[in-house]
């Protein structure tokens, strides 16, 4: 896929752009402020969401009170042959969006329909944030890859867990005829008037909560057969980067170094298992234990030596560098085909990638773009890669690239220069 142009009118601080895109590098390149990352987020809108997670009240422009001017988006791509266009527009209220001339019910319709892999700053929280942002990572993952099967056990072990909580909270609390002196409540006395129905909750969420971990492993097992030896190479060689996923189900890590990182699963063992842990009711603690709590232990080490969590002890360029490495696996996944799509280029969009790392990274990063060939008169593929950033650095490295653009961003429009 190649992105073609985009017009943007009236978009946070962007009052009008009219670009055209180059098939390789293109940098958005100006001073702190000018609206570089609000053109990315641009694109990103158009392509599926926004990555800031915000609502599109936020992409209206200030203006004076009494007065108001509407967004409108256009990206035009080529794929498979075909040009699209999708119009993005919001004046309030919903968003109007359509896609190839037809209207969808809404923007969220878009994530999916066109790859596309995005690395911002914030993404080092993965690596060193609280393990919820792991766990929301890794079945965002599955999303992107458009396994439907994997966010409907989500949704369902997530509803299963609710129910099971309120009716906790509705008969346990306030019984204590199997509670010991912890508020364990065994429900598996016969005299327990609640066990029934707990009992087909916590089967429901059990088999739900085996299939995401199923899930889960399969994507870190495909993240970590790229991120690895791509970390590695962006370290120079100095340093290696690995994974392990940490669960209530298992008294041991599951461990992922990039190479035959298969493992094998008594699936009735662990249903009973996990059945047996939701069996213990806690009135508490509601949520027991599950996948919901299990977390993602990322590691940096050097080349020869012991490995530590990054959430401890990484470095920022060291975190920076994981994230980068997680979203090339992203997108080399959706290249080789081995998620649900046929294979194909994603559009990758970075946001200030070379700030928080040094020059021998940011070429390595490049050489992914260009596949080891950056001074050659073409790209030897056809990655389309969209960048910010304010680096005079930055902007003499992609100007010496092969097919590629910079646009000075000033604030208020776009002024092109460069190749």
């Amino acid at each position: 896929m190649r992105l073609l142009t985009l017009k943007v009118r009236n978009f946070r601080n962007i009052k009008s752009a009219d670009i055209e895109f180059a098939a390789g590098a293109n940098l958005f390149y100006g001073e702190n402020g000018t609206g570089k990352t609000n053109l990315l987020e641009a694109l990103s809108v158009c392509l599926g969401k926004s990555f800031r997670g915000v609502t599109p009240a936020a992409f209206m422009p200030l203006v004076p009170l009494g007065t108001s001017e509407d967004v409108e988006l256009r990206l035009v791509f080529l794929r498979g042959g075909m040009e699209t266009e999708i119009v993005y527009k919001y004046g309030g209220g919903a968003p109007v969006v359509t896609y190839s001339g037809m209207s969808l019910k809404t923007a969220a319709e878009l994530y999916g329909k066109t790859p596309y892999v995005v690395l911002v700053p914030e993404h080092t929280r993965i690596i060193k944030a609280e393990p919820a942002l792991r766990r929301d990572y890794i079945d965002d993952v599955a999303v992107l890859l458009q396994t439907a099967r994997h966010k409907a056990s989500v949704k369902e072990y997530r509803g299963a867990l609710t129910q099971r909580g309120r009716l906790i909270l509705q008969n346990c609390a306030n019984c204590a005829a199997c509670r010991n002196s912890r508020g364990v409540c065994d429900i598996t006395q016969t005299d327990c008037v609640t066990a029934v129905q707990l009992d087909i909750w916590n089967e429901r969420a059990a088999r739900h909560g085996l299939n995401i971990l199923f899930g889960r492993l399969k994507y870190l097992r495909l993240l970590a057969k790229y991120a690895v030896p791509f970390y590695s190479e962006l370290s120079g060689g100095r340093e290696r980067f690995s994974m392990a996923y940490k669960t209530a189900l298992s008294d041991t890590d599951f461990t992922f170094c990039g190479e035959s990182d298969d493992f094998e699963f008594d699936k009735d063992a662990l249903l009973t298992r996990y059945k047996t842990l939701l069996s213990e009711v806690n009135v508490f603690d509601k949520s027991a234990q599950g996948v919901h709590r299990d977390d993602i232990i990322f590691y940096i080490g050097t080349a020869n030596g012991g490995a530590r969590p990054a959430r401890e002890f990484a470095s920022q360029g060291q975190s920076f560098s994981a994230a980068a490495a997680l979203k090339i696996a992203e997108a080399r996944i959706i290249e080789h085909g081995e998620g649900v799509g046929a294979p194909e280029n994603p559009v990758i969009l970075l946001d200030e990638a070379f700030t928080a790392i040094d020059l021998g990274r940011a070429e390595h990063l490049t050489d992914y773009f260009y596949d080891g060939s950056r001074l050659s008169e073409q790209p030897s593929d056809s990655r389309q890669v969209f960048l910010t950033s304010c680096s005079p650095e930055t902007a003499e490295l992609v100007r010496g690239l092969a097919d590629s653009q910079v646009f000075e961003v000033d604030g208020d429009g776009i002024c092109t220069f460069g190749q």
